[in-house]
């Protein structure tokens, strides 16, 4: 006659293992992953609060454009595009002066003391200035004003 010999684990203590190795491991996948979520939780938010032209002759115009960082975290302001092509390419004279805290500079995208800082609820001005020439009476323009962390916030206006 054989003899069983019953070394098996009963069904509580099995169920009792399993919910502790799944309450370990989900206590440590939230102490790992919140760290991270904290870090994402800071953004910035652009907003552009108002585009104004403004005829300075013929066919030259100056544009005023209100910026507020409504973000948690710093916004750069880094680069502006007119109709899809960059500052630094533009045609003419087009400058670019950027306002924050009653001080203008002209931005230079090739130069990052220019750039445009905003810390979180600050708010800017970015001073568009088109030379005679470049665009004409009653055509629309497209600003595309890029950050150092690679968003980009649009605005079209039109020249009038």
């Amino acid at each position: 006659m054989r003899r069983r010999c019953n070394i098996g684990v009963s069904m509580a203590m099995g169920v009792l293992v399993v919910s502790s190795i799944t309450a370990a491991l989900s206590l440590s996948a939230t102490m790992w992953v919140a760290p991270l979520t904290a870090a994402m939780t800071t953004f910035e938010a652009v907003r552009l609060s108002g585009v104004w032209v403004c005829r300075t002759g013929p066919e030259s115009f100056s544009l005023f454009i209100g910026v507020k960082n409504e973000g948690e975290a710093t916004a750069t302001i880094q680069n502006l595009l007119l109709n899809g092509v960059p500052l630094n390419e533009a045609r003419g004279a087009t400058q670019v002066v950027v306002v924050n805290n009653g001080v203008e500079r002209p931005l230079n995208p090739d130069d990052p003391q220019t750039y445009l800082t905003l810390g979180p609820g600050a708010r800017g001005q970015i001073v568009v200035e088109l030379p005679e020439g470049v665009f004409t009476l009653a055509q629309t323009v497209t600003l595309e004003i890029e950050t150092l962390s690679g968003a980009a916030y649009l605005a079209t206006v039109l020249l009038v």
